[in-house]
């Protein structure tokens, strides 16, 4: 609400102004501030583009060739949608603004009252003028000649009031204090609201609206409180994390195998992949032709598979598919493929709760034997055992990523590279690149004879993906914060230690060259060797 004051006074009276004038000019600055917005953005973002272009190149090979028609497929119908649907809204704002601003112009603005206007003269004229006119004008405008004019009496008692107020004292003061020749007068409220809106006959319906907003909006509020209490911080059910504890609770050193099961009862899977009937005859076609290849998969029987429901069992299957995506006898049936893609995308952050639950286990089984040695007395019992998860954790870190990347142990790694063949790793093998990290670290000539029997274009993807290949540089320091510099790095009982971990990301080229700096400074950081002389 804005209150008109009147020469710094504000009046005791109030009357809304209920034409819904107001809701113009509240639209209006609304519209400018996102047409102004989006305007600005689209210059500069379009200036930005013009100006730095990236030059991106793809691998050509089959896998890559597949994936991006795949992502392309899937994503085409949004990308051609967005765009569009952005300038269509900046576009209708746009003319929704200059409509408003036309209709702005259309409504009658109260002048400020002044007098002499009134009569048609001057500021500066004198009392005889101003007789002078009003005798003109009250004889021009005069009710009993101006009969056949329905205006007439209203311009008529105008010039009478602008005439009072320039010749009467009380009336001119009146006009000078309060900008009327009345006195004061009720002071308008502007409300930013459609007439409509705030009419009486609306009412019920007004009501009725708002009570259907608030029911909406608390029923909303209550389904995603109730939501948001089956979630954890990391976005995982808190069914999943309490399954994970009890498996890896009573588990010692668990295979792969038994991992893979252990993920795929995820209550995710349940949620977002149920099982359909059309899959039941999908699901046998992909069991047969993943066992055929999946060593693990050898003596477990299609009851075995399904034994911890049908859910678990299609994301156990494809969990172990995933891992032969590189074979070309394995065959994915395309009903699946939407289900296959949401439960592989949904294994990393699964392993990663697997791991803190690990944690948690191995945490429980510590506090355990801390109770027991606290304990005295017959009752004592057998000493708790804690179990081993070194090899639990090892296999956990490095599922996830086998999964990612579709392979199924790690020395099967070089299966990354764009085609990758017999002939490649035994050229491979000659200049002793015998995993992933020695090929990418090789020098561009040495590169270049490995990659002799390919193609041009070949020879181009495997450069392509080395160079585009991530390395990461990974430095830690252990100190005390808030002491000397001299004795940060010396640790005492009690003392708060922090540890900084500083993460580098290289490409080839750059940790090439950082390879070489640490080979330069650890060979003229060793002891230069016995002369025979000296010895």
């Amino acid at each position: 609400f804005a209150p008109n004051c009147v020469r710094g006074r504000m009046s005791n009276k109030f009357d809304y102004d209920e034409s819904g004038d107001t809701t113009l000019f509240f639209l209006i600055t609304v519209l400018s501030i996102y047409v102004v917005s989006a305007t600005l953005s689209r210059l500069f973002s379009s200036k930005k583009t013009a100006a730095v272009k990236i030059q991106t190149e793809e691998c050509s090979c089959n896998q890559c060739a597949i994936k991006r028609a795949s992502e392309t497929k899937a994503s085409a119908s949004w990308k051609r949608f967005l765009p569009s649907l952005s300038n269509t809204i900046y576009v209708l704002a746009i003319i929704a603004l200059a409509f408003l601003y036309y209709r702005s112009q259309q409504v009658k603005q109260e002048a400020v009252y002044d007098p002499y206007e009134v009569l048609g003269l001057g500021s500066g004229a004198d009392t005889k003028e101003i007789k002078k006119k009003y005798r003109e004008l009250s004889l021009q405008y005069h009710p009993d000649k101006n009969t056949d004019n329905p205006d007439a009496e209203a311009v008529f008692i105008r010039i009478s009031k602008a005439y009072q107020a320039l010749t009467d004292d009380a009336t001119r003061e009146n006009w000078e204090k309060y900008g009327n020749p009345d006195g004061p007068t009720a002071t308008t409220m502007g409300i930013a609201l459609p007439s409509w809106l705030v009419d009486k006959s609306n009412h019920k319906y007004v009501l009725a609206a708002y009570v259907a907003f608030m029911l909406v909006f608390v029923i909303t509020v209550a389904v995603w409180w109730r939501r948001s209490q089956s979630y954890v911080a990391d976005k995982v059910l808190v069914d999943t994390l309490q399954f994970y504890l009890a498996a890896l609770y009573q588990t010692e050193n668990a295979t792969p195998r038994l991992l893979i099961e252990f993920l795929s009862c995820a209550a995710e899977f349940v949620v977002q992949n149920r099982f359909h009937s059309s899959q039941q005859t999908l699901l046998p076609k992909l069991w047969l032709s993943t066992r055929l290849i999946d060593s693990d998969l050898d003596g477990l029987k299609e009851v075995d598979l399904f034994s911890r429901g049908l859910v678990a069992g299609k994301a156990r299957l494809m969990i172990h598919a995933q891992q032969h995506r590189r074979n070309p006898e394995l065959e994915i049936p395309p009903g699946l493929m939407n289900d296959f893609n949401a439960v592989i995308a949904r294994v990393p952050q699964l392993v990663g709760a697997m791991l803190d639950m690990m944690q948690q286990a191995e945490a429980i089984h510590n506090m355990e034997v801390v109770k027991y040695e606290q304990q005295t007395g017959p009752a004592r019992g057998p000493r708790p055992r804690v179990p081993r998860y070194f090899n639990t954790f090892r296999h956990l870190t490095t599922l996830g990523p086998l999964v990612v990347q579709g392979l199924k142990r790690p020395e099967e790694e070089l299966k990354q590279v764009p085609h990758y063949d017999p002939r490649l790793k035994t050229a491979m093998a000659k200049k002793r690149a015998d995993d992933l990290e020695s090929l990418l670290l090789l020098d561009d000539a040495v590169l270049q004879e490995v990659c002799a029997h390919l193609t041009a274009t070949q020879v181009k993807d495997v450069f392509l993906f080395r160079n585009s290949f991530p390395f990461l540089q990974v430095s830690a320091e252990v100190y005390v914060k808030g002491t000397k510099a001299a004795d940060k790095t010396r640790l005492t009982e009690g003392a708060m230690i922090t540890c900084a971990v500083r993460l580098v990301r290289h490409d080839a080229a750059s940790w090439r060259a950082h390879r070489r700096e640490l080979e330069a400074a650890k060979a003229a950081a060793a002891p230069a060797p016995a002369t025979a002389a000296a010895a």
